[in-house]
């Protein structure tokens, strides 16, 4: 399996309504469909392990490089800890787009 980086390498988040940055929120990477933490990385070669859960900053934004390797189930949680919303990311689907020629 080849590393791939989670879709966005900079995303902003937001709460549900879309109407407040998540400052301090969290992103949490499991085992897919499981609540079993899997390792993410901030480079490609997956030499420099990311923490477990990934902290967002004031703007609502992770100061690392995310690289997953394999599939996912992601949780991004508010300050509070409540859950906003709950994504899996697979590897077959990620991995195999690619920007069509004009």
């Amino acid at each position: 399996m080849s590393a791939y980086q989670f879709v966005n390498p900079a995303p902003l988040f937001f709460n549900i309504p879309g109407t407040e940055i998540l400052d301090a929120g969290t992103l949490h990477f499991y085992i897919e469909n499981t609540t079993t933490p899997k390792n993410t990385w901030s480079d490609p070669a997956l030499t420099i392990l990311n923490s477990n859960p990934v902290d967002l900053d004031a703007s609502g934004r992770a100061n690392v490089g995310i690289w997953l390797d394999g599939n996912y189930s992601v949780v991004l949680k508010d300050s509070l800890g409540a859950t906003v919303w709950t994504r899996v990311v697979r590897s077959d689907v990620i991995a195999g787009l690619s920007i069509p020629a004009l």
